[in-house]
């Protein structure tokens, strides 16, 4: 209404009311994390964003211990809670193990599994690393005889069938057909060997391989030999007297270089006319004494047996002595028979005299041994060095 009573309708005002908009952060994962990681902090506004690091997109990646927020939305708008990132000085803990493994494929390999800790953030990996610790089984055939690969313990098959008792090294086939062996060995690891296709004929069985008489084949009798299959199916031999012999060194005297002994190295010769097969191998077994590549200790007589024992079973036996002379002074050493080599060593030199005594005199400051020798009255010297 005006001044003199007069009434009307103003002009329209649009009036426009803007939504708030202050944003918001959202993080992509923990906000707590060891050095090296990240996160990254999205703001709800599309548009207009200003993070407090002045980075003015959507997102920021975060790698940094800190507190950030941002602003946008205009005049109605405003500026985000505060997030607070925690950044950690990690540890890592590398623990090594190695895992023994009968698994020829997995051995060599290394395997690692790391856990993290999230109260004190200490990352422990254990790394571990497979030694495989199996044998390859394999089958040796010496004549009618299949030898197994050394182990701890043993098992043949025939045709894929284990054999009842067939659990020793050695099995002499009885039948015809394919053979094979598992052999376990110290680590408790199995392993099956190559397949070895037996034509022995160690039973008398007459198999359909042996097509004339003229085929090989063995009756089971050691003391046979050109075994020859008949006309009737038989193993047929012709017999021979055994004979083995096992031949020992000659009794030996050897000067002592050390306190701690000498090393005396021997050979042992031995024959047989027992033969099975292509084979005619001799077992010799060392019964009493220091073994050969041993050291002997000073001022000893020490007396070697050994015996020997071919594949008929014939046995074979010999002994020597040896004699280690004192280490420091002289010494005078009185044989029982002439028949005795001497053998001093020095330096790796070896002389060797028959004699029925002998004078030694070491000489451990020069390295060196004065040597008499004494025979019906003649003697003779030997300086070594």
């Amino acid at each position: 209404m005006n001044a003199n009573g007069c009434k009307g309708t103003s002009a329209a005002v649009v009036v426009v009311v803007t939504p708030n908009g202050i944003p918001t952060l959202t993080a992509s994962g923990p906000l707590t994390f060891c050095a090296g990681g990240s996160v990254v902090l999205t703001s709800s506004a599309a548009t207009g964003n200003v993070f407090s690091t002045g980075a003015t997109t959507q997102s920021i990646t975060v790698t940094t211990s800190g507190t950030y927020t941002v602003t946008a939305g205009g005049q109605c708008g405003g500026t985000s809670a505060a997030v607070t990132v925690t950044v950690n000085p990690c540890r890592i803990i590398n623990i090594p193990v190695t895992q023994p493994t009968c698994d020829p494929l997995l051995g060599g390999t290394t395997t690692s599994v790391c856990v993290l800790n999230p109260t004190t953030f200490v990352t422990t990996c254990t790394i571990t690393t497979y030694v495989y610790v199996g044998t390859p089984a394999f089958i040796t055939v010496m004549g009618p005889m299949l030898m197994a690969s050394a182990g701890v313990s043993y098992q043949f098959f025939l045709n894929g069938v284990a054999i009842s008792g067939a659990t020793q090294q050695m099995y002499f086939p009885t039948t015809f057909g394919n053979y094979t062996v598992q052999v376990t060995n110290s680590a408790g690891c199995v392993s099956t060997s190559q397949v070895i296709r037996s034509n022995v004929d160690y039973g008398n069985n007459c198999p359909d391989i042996h097509k004339n008489f003229c085929d090989p084949c063995n009756d089971g009798n050691p003391n046979t030999i050109n075994d020859r299959v008949r006309n009737d199916c038989k193993c047929r031999g012709d017999f021979f007297s055994p004979n083995i012999t096992v031949r020992c060194p000659k009794d030996t005297i050897v000067l002592t270089t050390s306190r701690y002994g000498t090393v005396v190295n021997f050979n042992v010769a031995f024959s047989t006319n027992c033969k099975i097969g292509r084979e005619n191998w001799v077992d010799v077994v060392q019964t009493s004494g220091y073994y050969s590549g041993y050291p002997f200790p000073p001022d000893s007589r020490t007396q070697i047996e050994l015996v020997g024992t071919d594949m008929c079973g014939n046995k074979s036996s010999c002994s020597f002595m040896v004699r280690t002379t004192p280490l420091p002074g002289a010494q005078v050493l009185s044989l029982a028979t002439p028949d005795v080599s001497v053998k001093p060593i020095i330096d790796n030199k070896v002389s060797g005299v028959s004699s029925i005594q002998a004078h030694v005199f070491p000489n451990p400051v020069k390295n060196s041994a004065n040597i008499e020798f004494s025979n019906s009255g003649e003697a003779a010297h030997l300086f070594l060095e």
